[in-house]
Formats: C-alpha cells, structure tokens, sequence
C-alpha cells in the first residue's frame, strides 16, 4: 500500500528575499477547507532549511503565508457550509456520509467545514488574539455541527461514529 502523503515539508522559498506571501510559491495548494486551516498552523513552524527563522523577514514570511492559508480556508468552508445546506441532515445517514474526506477514509467530508472552523479558531487564539473573531468561529463551528445533529448521536455504531463523536466535543470544548 503506497502512502497517500508524503511526509517531507516543502520549504517555502524565498526566506529572506520577499516578505509576501504569494499562492504561487507554494508547490501544493490544499483544496478542501481543513487541509487550508491546518496548512495556515503548519505553515508558522519553522523548517530546518531557514537559517534565520526568527529574524523579522522570516516570520513575517511565515505569518503572511499563514493569513493567506486561514482566509483561504474561511473562503472554503463557507463554500462547503452553502454546499451542505441544501441538503442538511443527520450525519447518521448512510447517504449523507458516502463522500469521504481526502485527508483521512474515516472522515466524511462534511465534518471537514466545522474541523476547520475549529482549526481557525485556535490559529486566531494563538496568532492573533482576536476574540471576537474566535467566538465568531467557534459559534459557526457550533451551529454548523448542530445543523448536522451532531449533537443529538444515537448509540448506533455507523462507521463514522468515532469522527462524528470526537468532531462534536473538540467542536463544544
């Protein structure tokens, strides 16, 4: 079985040279709206390969590609948010789980839009400290995982119940 990732960190280029972030220095770009929010987190540690990683141009490197990555992953749950909303039901439907999420076979996707919110709730905790904006995410998480009825799970063991559960209380907590 060949692994879907690989676990080697791409250095984002150039350190030192511009303090921009552009979407065109990025070899891979996320698609789905947690891979986006968990890129804008990963993408503040530094690498090995950055000689300077705390000088001023460094970190406000990575703190630019960072707020590219979490506006960007904002932009796709609000796209993934409109896109369950016609359609909005119980998780524990068999029909409402057939799509899966690219990042993990027991996640279905649309668990990916509160996760990330969750996600970009935390990066505006520890990079921002804009507590507004994290209540604003946290509650849409919230509503959002309501609209689902994540909230209201019966005993019955589908195979999602693990994600749904853990999606609900990292949600609420």
């Amino acid at each position: 079985m060949t692994p879907q990732y690989e676990d080697r960190p791409t250095v984002i280029r150039p350190f030192g040279e511009n303090s921009q972030a552009e979407k065109s220095q990025i070899p891979h770009w996320p698609e789905s709206s947690l891979a986006l929010a968990l890129s804008a987190m990963l993408v503040l540690i530094p690498v090995a390969e950055d000689q300077l990683p705390t000088t001023d141009t460094s970190l406000t490197l990575r703190r630019s590609y960072a707020q590219l990555f979490a506006q960007t992953a904002l932009a796709a749950v609000e796209k993934e948010i409109d896109d369950l909303s016609p359609g909005l039901s119980a998780v524990s439907d068999t029909d409402s789980c057939e799509v899966r999420s690219s990042l993990h076979p027991r996640l279905p996707a649309q668990l990916e839009p509160i996760l990330a919110l969750v996600v970009l709730g935390v990066y505006e905790y520890i990079q921002r400290g804009n507590i507004s904006r994290i209540r604003a995410r946290v509650n849409q998480a919230i509503t959002t995982a309501m609209d689902i009825s994540l909230h209201s799970l019966d005993d019955t063991v589908t195979e999602f119940s693990e994600a749904q559960r853990r999606t609900w209380w990292m949600t609420v907590c």
